[in-house]
């Protein structure tokens, strides 16, 4: 009896030990049912939704990220792009041969060189045979040059030079008359050999108003953006030694400009390979003549032309696209 006894006992005992075990073991996943759902959502689950993530974005996200290019033009050129007013507050720079006359804050002059290295709105006007317009801002930081009569040379680099900001708009003044000319040669004090164009920036740029501009550049582009190149109006002519009109990330014009290239390589151009949601031409509309020695307009993935009168003339391609092309009918005109 005592031995049936002392056997009951450790069956009792070997029950209660392997209970307690089993809750532990349970508890160290989930006791009271949570633990196990940390578990799960800090282990396994994630890693599924970051392996869609990872594998959806590679190939769906790059269709859909291309395909935003076709987004409405409102889209394309912010409120930013489209102001071109300016006021008697705004600070006025004047050329005059070897030196310049500065009337208020935010940039400073030696001789005929210039730096403005605040946000805000700077009307320059004036003539200097060698002189230059550095903008140095602070990378969040948005400047607007209203040119208002302006002819400006620099025969070692280029007239206007955006260093730093977060956008440029270059303004041209309602019924005046606007020339920027480079030298051949220019001197470079960086690696990158920048800048590459007579009108350069760094950065974003937009130019924009109802005067005209003259860029002649004798050294390589035009007009040139290593980011977005915005032209919402005005008139616009541009000679080129490579390149008139090159935005590295995208090129974007707008109904209401008349551009006129008169020379050059490639006639528009947006080469970067880099993102997929650029590398794009986007032309809404205007009056547009292309006469290049190369491609007319050239990019790496799309080539959207909803309207305007494109009259082109190029030894290669009218458009060199190996991406998507989108013309509007009777709207480009090969000479």
């Amino acid at each position: 009896m005592k031995r049936l006894l002392s056997i009951v006992i450790c069956l009792m005992l070997v029950f209660a030990f392997s209970a307690c075990g089993s809750s532990n073991a349970e508890g160290s996943v989930d006791p009271a049912g949570t633990q196990s759902d940390v578990s799960t959502e800090n282990g396994s689950a994630p890693e599924e939704a970051s392996s869609e993530i990872s594998s959806d974005g590679q190939q769906s996200g790059t269709s859909e990220e291309i395909s935003e290019t076709e987004v409405n033009a409102d889209e394309y050129f912010t409120n930013f792009d489209q102001t071109q007013s300016f006021d008697d507050d705004d600070t006025t720079i004047v050329f005059d041969g070897t030196s310049v006359r500065i009337e208020g804050v935010g940039a400073t002059a030696d001789g005929a060189f210039v730096t403005v290295t605040a946000a805000g709105t700077y009307v320059v006007s004036g003539k200097s045979s060698n002189g230059q317009i550095i903008v140095q801002v602070n990378k969040t930081d948005k400047v607007r040059l209203v040119l208002n009569g302006l002819d400006l040379t620099c025969s070692k680099s280029a007239p206007i030079w955006v260093k730093s900001a977060d956008k440029v708009a270059i303004t041209l003044a309602e019924g005046s008359n606007n020339y920027l000319t480079d030298g051949k040669t220019y001197i470079y004090d960086n690696s990158e050999n920048e800048p590459n164009a007579c009108l350069f920036s760094k950065d974003d740029l937009t130019l924009n108003g109802s005067g005209s501009l003259t860029v002649s550049a004798n050294n390589n582009n035009g007009i040139g953006s290593k980011d977005d190149l915005r032209i919402f109006s005005g008139n616009i002519t541009v000679s080129a030694a490579k390149n008139a009109i090159k935005g590295n990330d995208s090129v974007s014009v707008n109904s209401a400009v008349v551009l006129n290239i008169t020379k050059c390589k490639d006639g528009i151009k947006a080469d970067t390979e880099d993102d997929v949601t650029k590398g794009y031409v986007y032309i809404r509309g205007g009056d547009i003549t292309i006469n290049a020695s190369d491609d007319g307009i050239q990019a790496t993935r799309k080539v959207v032309v909803e309207g305007g009168k494109i009259t082109v003339s190029a030894r290669s391609n009218v458009i060199n696209c190996e991406g998507e092309v989108s013309v509007a009918k009777d709207v480009i005109t090969e000479k």
